[in-house]
């Protein structure tokens, strides 16, 4: 009985843990300039980038409005990074780095709709 009871709660615990490292991120952003993620144009101003938990859909909003839907997939750093870092080549965006982690995301272009 016992045995089973500790079996029990350790399987629980594991499963918790499974779950709580899975967690979808928000990011802030700010473009001086009009930018293109996976084509779209952004408007200079602020954003909230949302990240799903499987990383793999990044959503823009602006002024709480739905901007822009971009597939990403990760492509791990080989060292944690500081901050958020946004990359952005010839005023198009293409990866963002979020910090405290080594998640480096690339930005594959539009996500497809649900």
């Amino acid at each position: 009985m016992r045995k089973t009871f500790v079996l029990g709660v350790a399987l629980l615990a594991g499963t918790l843990l499974a779950f709580a490292g899975v967690k979808a991120r928000t990011l802030e952003i700010s473009f001086g300039d009009t930018t293109s993620v996976a084509g779209i144009q952004l408007k200079a101003g602020n954003y909230e980038v949302r990240v799903n938990a499987e990383q793999t859909v990044a959503a823009f909003y602006r002024d709480g409005s739905l901007v822009a839907r971009v597939a990403v997939h990760d492509q791990p750093s080989t060292a944690k990074f500081v901050d958020n870092e946004f990359i952005v080549e010839s005023q198009t965006l293409k990866e963002v780095h979020v910090g405290g982690t080594m998640d480096n995301l690339v930005i594959d272009g539009p996500a497809k709709t649900k």
